[in-house]
């Protein structure tokens, strides 16, 4: 058994390396094989914790919130949230921002203009999910939400306990790949 050090790897032939049946290519750390568009690491955090807001004004939220500590500079990070949601019988739409980058330094990411209803409270599960590059620096990046109620009630995620006291109200996972 030998073992091959080098600095420049150069192919005898050609533009491919082939390692050959029954032999294995093994890597020793987490960058030591990167791939354009291939997933680094994903993050994942989930909880019981709910918000509730009438305001007519962007509130922001403690939770769902998920960080994670980028391996790579300027890699892309696609981020996803489920969650149930209630919201009290309203004429007025209500709002959803994503906040995602450098922990403290964090900025609006996605918008959505999520709901209308009349004629009765309603509750749903919802997804929402976006993408944007990360810091040109690894570093930790946070991801959370502000909601705008715009004066109805609202849950978000949703505060049933119906059933008991649920472990999971709202998930969500982060994933950095590489760019």
């Amino acid at each position: 058994m030998s073992t091959l050090f080098v600095n420049n790897l150069n192919t005898a032939s050609g533009s491919t390396i082939t390692v050959p049946t029954g032999k294995k290519l093994i890597v020793t750390d987490s960058a030591g094989l990167i791939a354009p568009d291939m997933v680094i690491q994903c993050v994942t955090a989930n909880g019981s914790q709910t918000n509730n807001s009438s305001a007519s004004s962007w509130v922001t939220l403690t939770n769902p919130k998920c960080d994670i500590t980028t391996k790579r500079a300027s890699s892309k990070l696609v981020v996803q949230l489920t969650c149930a949601v209630w919201r009290s019988d309203s004429s007025n739409y209500f709002g959803v921002r994503a906040y995602g980058g450098p922990s403290g330094s964090a900025s609006s990411r996605a918008t959505w203009g999520d709901g209308y209803m009349s004629s009765g409270n309603i509750a749903w599960d919802t997804t929402y999910q976006h993408t944007y590059t990360a810091d040109s620096t690894p570093g930790v990046h946070e991801n959370y939400y502000q909601i705008y109620a715009n004066g109805a009630s609202m849950w978000f995620p949703n505060n049933s306990s119906t059933f008991g006291s649920p472990s999971h109200r709202w998930s969500m996972t982060v994933w950095e790949i590489a760019q």
